[in-house]
Formats: C-alpha cells, structure tokens, sequence
C-alpha cells in the first residue's frame, strides 16, 4: 500500500453546511444533540476538498480548521474508506483526520467522509471496463458491441425508438427502450457474467427518444418526454421498476440526462423560446424542481456528469459554434465559449477523472473533440480531430481516453480510439438499424 499525505493546504474548501446540497447535509450533520449548540456557533473548513486514490489504495490525512473548543463529527459513508483518528468519534478544535482507502478490485468508485458539517469526497480509481455500444438492429432488436471484440451480443426485443445505454458504478450495463406502442421497457447486461437479463416493462405513453443514467448507488433513471411535450422520471433497479416521477414542465426537445459524481442526476431540455432548464434530482431521490439557464440554442443539448457533482451542459448555438456550461446543484454558472463549426448537436462524454469531452461533427463530415478541465470557469483545451465520415456517433470516456461508437452510410459499424486515433470497421451492415448509444 502506497501512502499518501494530504496536509498541506489548499486555497479550495468544502462549502459550509448550508452550501452543501440538501441531501448530503443530512449525512453531514451528524453531532448528536448536546453538540449540536455548540457545532451552530462554529465555522469548519477542510486543507482539500477532495482526493483521489489509485486502486491499488493508500492512507491519507486532511486538516480540520475550526475555532477553539468547537467540536465536530466523523464518519465514513462506504466501508472502503476507513477512519483511523481520530478513534472516538468525534474531534475539538482544529486538528487532523487521518484514514485509509483499502485497494479496488472493481470499477471506479466514490464516496464521501463527513467531518462535521463538511464533505470531503474520496474518489478511487478502478478497473476500467471496456467501452460499449448498443444499437437496434433493422429487425428491432438491441444489440452491444463491446470494444475490441468482433462479436455482437443480441439483447433480443422489438422496439421503435434507439437504445439509450449507460454504466453502473460496479460496470454493468443499463438499457431503456420505447417500444411501438410508445411504451417504456428496460434491461441490464451483466459485465461480471457477460449475460443479458430479461426485458422489464416500465409502461408509459412516451414519444421521442429516451435517456437513461446510473447513479453512484446504482439505481437507473430513465427520463422521457410525453405525448404532452413534459418529462417524467422512472427508476430502475435491475430487475424492478419504481414509480413515475412527473417533472412536469413542457419542451421541444426530448430530455437528455447525466449521473454526477456526488450522487445526483441532472435532467436538461430546452423550451419553445430556445432557453435551457435543468432540474436536479438529489441522492436522496427528490426533485428540486426546474432552474432556467437562459441560452439562445438550436437543436438538443448535451449532459455529462462531473466528478466534482456538478452537470455540464453543451449546445450548439445559433451561428453552430459550441459552447459549454455548468451546473452546480441548481445554480447555473457561467457559459464559456468552445468555438468550432458544427454540422450536427454536439455531444458529451466524462472520463471520470476531471475532463468533459464535447463531440461534434464539422462542416465537412469529420469528427471532433475538446476537453474541458471541470471545476473552471473557461476550461477549454485544444480540439483534437477524429477524423471519419459517419452518419452519426456516440462518444464514452474513461481512463482509456475518448472512444466513439459510430455508424457509416453504408451501413457499417465503427469503433473509434483517441489514445491509438484509429478507426476500426466492424462490418455488420445490413444489421445496423440506427444510431448507437455508447455506455457513458
């Protein structure tokens, strides 16, 4: 185990207890009552607001700095991430936490340690899943492919609407479906056992196309645009669905939706007058109801989730250059300008460890795509061209670079890999029915 020393200072800081998201409070506060006076009088501030361990694990400290005799709380969210001191629990005055992070045999994971009323988020590194896709078939049935592989695992079905696919935490993969009769059906591939379960109906009467995201607890979201023009919500468990959630509203655009790193998920869409909105649901499952963005945007927007538990929104804007905003709980925050000249809606896709990659289509027909640094204001990295002529694309990320799952006019299949930046063809034409979804 290597070690990992975490004391020294930093100019960031974990918000306060009124800062923190409504949900994450509630773990935060944890004084029992006859501290509870004293922690009100109090201010807390930790050296970092975050770490980040390999997989291998590793012990770490983190500053607490508070007023003298103010007291404060600890405790671990996950088993993984062990408290060592303080060994009662709970500390006074400024002082330091130290704790260990035992080693991942999994998939990238987070999670947080509540020291008073402030979070410190521990994120560790994992076993990096290969990239997939899922597309329908010409006869309407789900088939993946699996990065890397020639062989296509059929997922079976009969549905009108493309897949929408995202990855658990634990590497599995999640699918929903609109099926002829404007229904909602869901499934899950299981990356440990590399089989397919059956097809649950979740009902509905939906129209477009829907989305899908994992939050860190693994459950499954599924958001959808009614015959109505609103959104509605339904969770998915692997094997069960819940109960709709309405999040009423009405919208031109189908919704598109994201998984962040503390728990949350971010629906966004886009109104009749062009201005986008996003709603929040916490990790606790509750709506925080619809914030306006502003924006003057054509087509859909795209969403990725950030490790730092902010949303980031991308759109193309009326002159086709792309531009990137943040979302923070339901503050929206300033939009940076990515420039480019966009032939089609661009895309989005995180890698997990601090970049949001925005994917377009130029004006000629080749692929590009620039970083955006999370956390920041103007992030911007270079653009870094794909290359290809694909009718259309998906993009997913993670320690191994960009991949991009696409479809040529002729029907073919193709996988792309920014870390070799060669295009494979995988054939299959003739089967390929429609746009795939690659695992985000």
């Amino acid at each position: 185990m290597c070690h990992l020393r975490l004391a020294i200072a930093s100019t960031l800081v974990l918000a306060p207890l009124a800062a923190v998201a409504g949900d994450q409070a509630e773990r935060a506060a944890t004084l029992p009552p006859e501290l509870m006076a004293v922690q009100s009088a109090c201010s807390y501030t930790l050296s970092v607001p975050r770490v980040h361990v390999s997989e291998a694990g590793a012990a770490g400290q983190v500053d607490v700095y508070t007023q003298p005799g103010c007291l404060w709380t600890i405790s671990s969210a996950q088993s993984w991430a062990v408290v060592d001191l303080p060994a009662v629990a709970y500390g006074e005055s400024s002082g330091s936490v130290t704790f260990h992070v035992m080693a991942n045999p999994g998939a990238p994971r987070v999670t947080y340690l509540a020291i008073g009323p402030v979070l410190l988020q521990v994120s560790q590194s994992g076993r990096s899943p290969e990239p997939v896709a899922a597309f329908k078939d010409v006869w309407g049935g789900v088939r993946l492919s699996r990065y890397g592989s020639g062989a296509l695992v059929n997922g079976g079905g009969a549905f009108d609407s493309n897949p929408a696919a995202a990855r658990a935490p634990n590497g599995d993969v999640y699918f929903a479906c609109r099926d002829l009769w404007n229904a909602i059906w869901a499934s899950v591939y299981r990356a440990s056992t590399g089989t397919w379960e059956a097809w649950r109906f979740g009902g509905g009467l939906t129209a477009g196309q829907p989305s899908i995201a994992v939050s860190q607890a693994g459950t499954a979201y599924v958001a959808v645009r009614d015959v109505w023009n609103s959104y509605w919500l339904l969770t998915y468990n692997g094997s069960s669905f819940g109960t709709w959630i309405p999040l009423q509203g009405v919208f031109v655009t189908d919704p598109v939706i994201a998984a962040s790193g503390d728990g949350s998920i971010y629906v966004v869409g886009k109104d009749n007058w062009n201005g986008l909105w996003s709603g929040r649901v916490s990790a606790a499952g509750a709506f925080q109801g619809w914030k306006f963005g502003g924006g003057v945007v054509q087509g859909t927007p795209a969403v990725a989730g950030g490790t730092d538990g902010a949303a980031y929104v991308i759109v193309r804007d009326p002159w086709d250059a792309t531009w990137m905003a943040r979302v923070m709980g339901e503050t929206w925050l300033s939009w940076s300008n990515g420039g480019g000249i966009l032939s089609r809606d661009p895309l989005a896709a995180a890698d997990g460890a601090g970049v949001i990659h925005a994917v377009v289509r130029g004006p000629w027909g080749g692929w590009w795509s620039r970083g955006f640094m999370e956390g920041t204001a103007a992030g911007w990295l270079a653009w870094a061209s794909s290359g290809g002529s694909l009718i259309d694309a998906s993009p997913t990320a993670g320690p191994g670079g960009l991949f991009l799952a696409g479809r040529d006019a002729a029907g073919a299949f193709w996988w792309y890999g920014q870390a070799s930046n060669l295009w494979n063809n995988m054939g299959w034409n003739g089967t390929v029915g429609g746009a795939p979804s690659a695992a985000k």
